[in-house]
């Protein structure tokens, strides 16, 4: 009976303890951070009435022992880790951890971890647990400095510093980050060009084959060669011979004849009357050194309708229509003028020009500079081109050309200009050309390439702001340039622009291949500093997209950053979900001062609660694996909320029931095995 009495016992013991742990939990219904237990029994130790037994033979079985149990003991109160829901306090410097891992503080003598994040500033400014003082431990060097950043901790010095109020002393710009597209579709620079109204054209013409002699060697036949002497002719005193024909303008000439006499008749002759018969229309020569009489138009804007037609009664018409007949003669001119063209020969020429006439050129450069020269014929020249060249020669800023017969005049430089041209005849000429059958015309707009701007602030090293602004400006296919400026009253930049922005055919950016002072840096001089301030301008990586590209679409290219600030004080913090504490200044700039150490456990069920919401290390536990949140299978920190309890209040009632239960009905085994004994003890009386 006394073995029923102590396992009774051994129940009531466990299940007062089951009532410890269930207790202990609901009290922490509303602790921060705060873990669940669970308890959990097992059997204490039986005592063997009789061993078990094998087969004894084929007719007997063997037996199960027979065994009595002593009562139960506790065989482990667990640490429930089940993520706790996440309370919005709106305060910063509450902080709660999503997922595995725990804060590290230090109390002076040991690290410990919690869950509670309810932290605060102390007087020295370290970042503390508001309900205890110990400090919160931070990973790694961040806030420790470089060459670009302030030190907030000492290195070597694990705890966390949150110096608010510190200033931050301000700090030049010296690179600035450009993004964005430039627009593929943009235009580049635009020269201006006038063209004249109407082209150039010279005038129609007639040249026959040559006229031989009939001397040795046939040698070409001059105006005093007789007729008779004409090689493949023969003529007798008193033949006719006729001359017919049409002007350029397709009207008939008069008919001319002319009475033959052996001795005095020559070829001069037939030339002087096929000059009477076309008059002023034409112009007739004979070249004495090819034999070729030349019938040259004066009738402007004539179309092709020349021709030449001899005839006679000596029996010649055969030869003459092998020298003058169609598909003999070389009817030509009417034609696009080139710079080979005698002015002399232009079909809107009215008068042939003498040595000394003057063509008179006047109007304004692409600068606006007046310009008034003349052209003095025989002197500067005879033909267009001879015009055409004394023209770009008193256009320091404009170029003259003859293109398709036209008279072409371009300026030098891209972009809006200021381009006249007009040509006139001298008041003291004999010669003369219908020069405003060809007014020059503004035919191309000039215009600049098509902009991009934007702006940003920039710091000087003072620590001042100052706003610059940014041009693209298209220069070409797949090339841009960039010019920067500013306030006049603030400074003055001594390298304003970036040349040669190249980009590849996929819109990718290329590379800047400007030299000098079309580099990648432009180079400012702010007033009151004697040292210029360098800043590098940043396009992106060579043949990527990280930066500015250019593809199809709007524009939209601009400055997106700097690394500059002026002076500020700490005036707020932020907490990012890796842990890292950021810093918000009055300047604008947020800087990283610290990043908190998260401690995981191999086995964090196995840390030693040390109340206060703290853990310590155990054997079981392992070494912490420290780092920052967010990586090595460590949570996410959520800043502004608490942890709450992870007690299920349901489930705990539920467990206190049973604690109950269990101790009543232990209770009635002491009970019953008390009456037992009691009756035991009757017998002997």
């Amino acid at each position: 009976m006394s073995r029923a009495l102590l396992a009774g016992v051994s129940g009531l013991r466990v299940h007062q303890q089951m009532l410890d742990v269930v207790g202990n939990n609901l009290a922490n219904v509303n602790t921060t951070g705060f873990k669940a237990q669970r308890i959990r029994f097992n059997e204490l130790l039986y005592q063997t009435l009789k061993r078990a037994t094998g087969v004894v033979s084929q007719a007997v079985g063997g037996t199960n022992p027979i065994q009595i149990g002593l009562g139960v003991s506790v065989a482990a109160i667990d640490t429930v880790l089940e993520q706790g829901s996440l309370e919005s306090t709106g305060r910063p410097l509450d902080l709660a951890i999503q997922g595995d891992g725990f804060f590290v503080v230090h109390d002076g003598v040991q690290q410990l971890y919690t869950r509670a994040g309810a932290f605060s500033i102390d007087k020295d400014n370290f970042l503390v647990d508001s309900a205890t003082g110990y400090r919160v431990q931070r990973f790694g060097t961040i806030g420790e400095g470089d060459t670009l950043l302030p030190r907030f901790q000492v290195p070597g010095d694990n705890n966390i510093r949150i110096p608010f109020g510190t200033t931050v002393p301000d700090r030049a710009t010296t690179s600035i980050d450009f993004r964005g597209n430039l627009s593929a579709a943009a235009s580049g620079p635009i020269h201006e060009v006038l063209t004249s109204a109407t082209p150039f054209r010279d005038t129609q013409f007639l040249t026959t084959q040559p006229f031989v002699t009939n001397a040795l060697g046939n040698p070409p036949a001059d105006a005093t060669t007789l007729l008779v002497n004409l090689q493949g002719f023969s003529f007798s005193n008193g033949d006719v011979i006729t001359i017919n024909g049409t002007r350029a303008d397709g009207t008939s000439i008069p008919t001319q004849t002319i009475i033959v006499n052996t001795a005095t008749t020559t070829l001069g002759d037939v030339v002087n009357a096929l000059q009477t018969a076309f008059g002023s229309s034409a112009e007739v020569t004979l070249d004495g050194t090819s034999g070729r009489i030349t019938v040259r138009t004066e009738q402007n804007g004539a179309s092709n309708g020349l021709s030449l037609s001899i005839t006679d009664n000596a029996g010649n018409n055969t030869a003459w229509m092998s020298l003058t007949g169609p598909g003999a003669a070389v009817l030509g001119g009417g034609q696009l003028a080139t710079a080979s063209t005698p002015l002399n020969h232009l079909a809107t020429n009215t008068a042939n020009y003498q040595l000394g006439d003057t063509i008179r050129i006047q109007g304004t450069d692409a600068d606006g500079a007046v310009i008034s020269a003349l052209f003095v014929y025989g002197v500067d020249g005879t033909t267009l081109g001879d015009l055409i060249n004394r023209i770009s020669s008193v256009y320091p800023k404009a170029t003259a050309s003859l293109i398709n017969g036209n008279l072409v005049l371009t300026a030098d430089d891209p972009g809006p200009a200021s381009l006249t041209l007009n040509l006139s005849d001298g008041p003291a000429n004999i010669g003369s050309t219908n020069f405003a059958t060809h007014g020059m015309n503004l035919t191309v707009d000039g215009k600049n390439g098509d902009t991009v701007r934007n702006a940003i602030q920039f710091y000087d090293l003072q620590g001042r702001a100052h706003t610059i602004t940014f041009t693209f400006q298209k220069q070409g296919p797949n090339l841009w340039d960039m010019y920067a400026s500013i306030d006049p009253s603030e400074g003055v930049l001594l390298d304003d622009r970036v040349t040669s922005i190249r980009f590849n055919n996929d819109g990718s950016f290329q590379q800047v291949t400007g030299a000098g002072s079309g580099d990648s840096k432009i180079v400012v001089l702010v007033h009151g500093i004697s040292v210029p301030q360098e800043i590098r301008i940043n396009l992106g990586e060579s043949n990527s997209y990280t930066g500015v590209t250019q593809f199809g679409g709007s524009s939209s290219a601009s400055a997106v950053q700097q690394d500059g600030y002026g002076a500020g004080f700490l005036s707020g913090l932020s907490v990012s979900q890796s842990g890292t504490i950021e810093g918000v200044f009055t300047n604008g700039r947020t800087l990283p001062i610290a990043q908190l150490a998260i401690a995981n456990f191999t086995n964090p069920g196995g840390l030693n609660r040390e109340g206060k919401n703290y853990y310590s290390l155990s054997n079981n536990s392992d070494l912490p694996m420290i780092g920052p949140a967010a990586s090595g299978g460590r949570g996410i920190v959520t800043q502004g909320t608490l942890e709450n309890s992870n007690v299920d209040v349901a489930f705990e009632f539920t467990r206190l029931i049973l604690a109950q239960r269990g101790f009543q009905v232990n209770a009635r085994t002491i009970t019953v095995s008390d009456q037992m004994l009691q009756e035991l003890a009757n017998i002997i009386r």
